[in-house]
């Protein structure tokens, strides 16, 4: 923000001198949207109560029913408002009621976002929304001779002043000392000890039901790129404190490190004394015609670990701490005579500022991303593809593990409870589990070894329970969040299909070995005799009898082949009878009989298959169609009702009939 406060000579403005195009839109009360609407100081004066409450802030930042928030509150700047003459200290008396803001609101993109973010609460140490001055001529009124873009504007602008090189008149004359000049502790000490201006502060309680905090946000700033080294910088920070923090702590920290988020420790390239890279958490912005910042940070999250249903306080905040030289003076007026400077507290300020410009910077907060709670599962991976489709482990041939799962990745560690059960016993059948497991910082899972034991004997099944580290003032508490079963088993798993079929005399069916994908098997089924081809996964059977078909399925492992499983299909005869083998001159084959979905017919070679009918038990044609000219052909059956038809082939070598069964 710029301190100059007000010209000698005051400059010609166009009270619509900043329509903008851009897809940000803040709303600051159900019927104001920047930049669509823009502020003059009637409007302004008349209508304070039209504006938000600072509960319809924070209820836009909780994610879900998972934590409880109280005692809402911001410092005077981040409510400071217009009110009538002789009102005192207004914008603390209007905190909780309708303070007309000027530095907050909600925001939104109207299509695509620039910034990572869709929507949420913007807070900034300039104006937000689009201002517009009434006079331009002496005695101005308290808005002064400029106009305020607000943030939705171009980035060659400032939110408080139409460019780089120009001045603004911010705040309540009385009350220009109380929000602009105190010095928080926290951001003077992020700012090395040099002094700040303009914080903006939007703090509560929250009570969390879950075991972290964690909050999503942007910070953003028109320090750049002209931003240097030599001087302070604009800082942020989220703070918390409470049960088990000493005094506050500062979680708005640079991935991986401790390292607060500044316009120091977010640079673009190339800029003075840092390195010249660039950060890799800076986006330039500079060309942008949607936001005002030259640049701004990727989404970040801040989180800490908490104690269930204990309560904390956060405190969100941004300041200008970065200065820059520039010629103009600033002076503020006295009170109750526009055009009479106030010497003292002109002095006052201007000791400290006089000669400096400074740079809006700000702290946009994610819709719905301050939560307590995540969605934890756990899962059983086994099999030679150790996934979750195969849970189980095999003595001798092949382990398995557990993985514990978490939505969302926080830049701080988690550690969860398990607890184990079932007819497996530890140190007899698998090696001895952890009771508890930590998911890392900016991780969303952690597995698990399960190793089975030599001495392992029988099948058996492994329970694991994640117990719930959340906290029973929670409207959902449960005692265990997920729960996984992993089978310990003797012999590998191999499965055969049909397990028990019935088909027609002289009919076929295919039989189907049950494999885990993706890895190289040999296949072995006996009797062989009446298969078109025992050494497959899917041969053609065609007994003539009931038949018991026993399929030896081995793997080719690193294990030495040690993943070898049987299984059965089992063949009947009868159900659908077959009229004299004359109908089917053919020698058509169909399979399976009795079919679900599909109807597959082969004949033999030099037979070309041209079209179908097929016929119930009353003569009537049901359905039809051709074939593509060759000997092999597939019909969708999956519409027909269950019961037996007759199909009727058309080939070049005649018709036939066959009859087939459907399920």
């Amino acid at each position: 923000m710029i301190f100059n406060q007000v010209f000698s000579q005051a400059p010609t403005v166009t009270p619509f001198g900043f329509q903008s195009s851009s897809n940000l839109k803040v709303r600051i009360s159900p019927n104001i949207i920047s930049p669509e609407t823009w502020i003059n100081w009637p409007f302004y004066y008349a209508c304070p109560w039209d504006s938000y409450r600072i509960t319809d802030y924070y209820a836009e930042l909780k994610h879900q029913n998972d934590l409880q928030i109280n005692n809402p509150n911001g410092n005077g700047f981040f409510n400071a408002g217009y009110f009538p003459t002789g009102t005192t200290n207004s914008y603390i008396s209007y905190l909780r009621d309708s303070s007309f803001i000027w530095h907050y609101g909600k925001f939104f993109f109207d299509g695509q976002s620039d910034i990572g973010i869709d929507s949420g609460i913007v807070l900034n140490t300039g104006r937000v929304f689009y201002f517009g001055a009434i006079n331009t001529q002496p005695p101005y009124d308290w808005a002064g001779p400029s106009m305020i873009p607000g943030i939705s504007h171009k980035a060659q602008y400032t939110s408080t002043g139409p460019n780089l090189g120009s001045t603004s008149f911010i705040g309540d004359p009385n009350n220009i000392l109380i929000p602009r000049t105190v010095q928080y502790p926290e951001l003077v000490a992020l700012n090395n000890g040099l002094p700040i201006a303009d914080a903006n502060i939007f703090e509560f309680d929250v009570v969390p039901y879950g075991n972290f905090i964690s909050l999503d946000y942007v910070f953003a700033s028109e320090e750049w790129p002209q931003n240097t080294c030599d001087s302070g910088a604009d800082v942020m920070a989220i703070m918390i404190s409470g049960p088990g923090i000493t005094g506050q702590k500062n979680i708005a920290l640079l991935p991986n490190s401790n390292i607060p988020v500044t316009t120091h420790t977010v640079y673009p390239p190339n800029t003075g004394c840092f390195e010249q890279g660039g950060s890799p958490y800076y986006i330039d912005n500079t060309n942008c015609e949607n936001v005002i910042y030259n640049g701004f940070t990727k989404v970040l999250r801040a989180a800490s670990i908490v104690q269930p249903c204990q309560t904390y306080h956060i405190k969100v905040m941004v300041a200008e701490g970065a200065r820059h030289p520039y010629e103009p003076y600033g002076y503020i007026l006295k009170t109750g005579n526009p055009n009479e400077i106030d010497t003292a507290k002109s002095d006052t300020f201007l000791s400290w500022v006089s000669g400096l410009e400074f740079y809006d910077s700000g702290v946009f907060l994610k819709m719905g991303s301050l939560k307590s709670m995540d969605t934890v599962t756990i899962q059983a991976l086994g099999g030679l593809s150790q996934s979750a489709a195969y849970p189980y482990a095999m003595k001798g041939c092949f382990n398995a593990k557990f993985r514990l799962t978490t939505t969302d990745s926080l830049p701080i560690p988690r550690t969860y409870t398990l607890q184990y059960g079932g007819t497996a016993i530890s140190g007899v059948d698998y090696q001895a589990l952890p009771l508890t497991v930590t998911v890392p910082a900016f991780e969303k899972s952690v597995e698990i070894p399960v190793n089975i034991l030599p001495q392992s004997q029988g099948d058996k099944l492994l329970v694991v329970k994640v117990k719930s580290p959340y906290g029973t003032c929670g409207p959902a508490y449960n005692e265990f969040l997920s729960s996984a079963t992993l089978q310990i088993v003797t012999q590998y798993p191999v499965g055969a299909s049909p397990q028990d079929t019935t088909i027609c005399s002289g009919c076929s069916v295919q039989l189907l070995a049950q494999t885990e994908p993706g890895v190289n098997y040999s296949y072995s089924w006996s009797p062989n005799q009446t298969l078109s081809n025992a050494t497959i996964a899917n041969p053609i059977a065609s007994p003539q009898t009931e038949t018991t078909y026993t399929l030896t399925a081995t793997a080719y492992t690193s294990w030495q082949n040690c993943a070898t499983g049987t299984a059965v299909a089992k063949v009947k005869i009868g159900g659908v009878s077959v009229k004299e083998a004359e109908e089917n001159s053919l020698n058509l084959k169909i399979f399976p009989n009795p079919a679900k979905e599909n109807l597959f017919v082969t004949a033999e070679s030099g037979i070309i298959l041209k079209s179908y009918e097929v016929i119930d038990l009353n003569g009537r044609k049901i359905s039809n169609g051709t074939f593509h000219q060759n000997h092999e052909a597939s019909i969708n059956i999956s519409t027909l009702s269950a019961g037996v038809y007759t199909l009727k082939i058309t080939s070049n070598k005649g018709d036939c009939k066959v009859k087939f069964g459907k399920e």
